[in-house]
C-alpha cells in the first residue's frame, strides 16, 4: 500500500522549471550585464527575475512555470520537438486550466521563449551560460504602431 501511494505521489510531482540565481546580478559577467542593461532600457519590459532552467523538468508530464514567488503556472501537457542539430530542441504546451500557452526553445545551454497569460506576456531571455532574464512585457511600453495622419 505504501508503494502505491509513493508511486501516486510521483505521478503528480510538479518539477520547477526555473531555478532562482541566487549569485544576483553581482555574478554576471560583462556581456551577461550588457545584455540585462539592454532590457532594463527598453520601456517595454520589465526584468522580474534572473533564473537558469532546470533541464530535469524537460519532457515531465507536469512542470510549474515558477517565474516568481507569486506568479506560477503550472502545464501537464508539455511536448518536446527534437531538432536535428545537437543541443537544441523546442519545449510547447498549454497552460493548466485555459490559463495560456508556454513557447520555449533551447539552444545548447540558452533558452528563448514566451509564457503568453490571460493577465500578462512573459519572456524568457538568454544573458548567455545559462542565465535567464525573466522579463514581464509591458504594451505601453512599445512605439506606435506608425505615425498618426497628417
Amino acid at each position: 500500500m505504501v508503494l502505491l501511494f509513493a508511486a501516486l505521489g510521483m505521478a503528480t510531482q510538479c518539477h520547477d522549471v526555473f531555478v532562482p540565481f541566487p549569485e544576483g546580478e553581482a555574478a554576471l559577467d560583462s556581456s551577461q550585464r550588457q545584455v540585462l542593461d539592454k532590457l532594463r532600457s527598453q520601456k517595454s519590459h520589465e526584468v522580474l527575475a534572473l533564473a537558469k532552467i532546470n533541464e530535469s523538468a524537460i519532457g515531465q508530464a507536469s512542470v510549474n512555470f515558477n517565474l516568481t514567488a507569486d506568479k506560477q503556472f503550472r502545464a501537464s501537457h508539455m511536448t518536446v520537438e527534437p531538432s536535428d542539430q545537437p543541443g537544441r530542441l523546442t519545449w510547447r504546451g498549454d497552460l493548466d486550466e485555459g490559463a495560456g500557452k508556454v513557447l520555449l526553445t533551447r539552444r545548447d545551454e540558452n533558452f528563448t521563449g514566451t509564457i503568453s497569460t490571460r493577465e500578462a506576456v512573459y519572456q524568457v531571455r538568454p544573458l548567455g551560460s545559462g542565465v535567464h532574464a525573466i522579463v514581464r512585457l509591458n504594451p505601453a511600453g512599445f512605439p506606435p504602431d506608425h505615425p498618426g495622419e497628417m
